[in-house]
């Protein structure tokens, strides 16, 4: 959610004219959705679920 908002910030605020702002955070909303992606959130509580058992 938080990367779709990055991107979505240049538009709501009229940034659209500075390039380097708007590249800026373009780049951080996509960054972060690619890594949440990435990210295997269930592998920890497996590995935590089979600690206690």
């Amino acid at each position: 959610m938080i990367g779709f908002l990055l991107i979505t910030i240049p538009f709501i605020l009229d940034f659209l004219t500075e390039a380097a702002v708007r590249n800026f955070y373009i780049a951080m909303g996509i960054t972060i959705i690619v890594i949440s992606l990435l990210t295997d959130y269930q592998s920890e509580v497996e590995n935590r679920e089979t600690e206690f058992t």
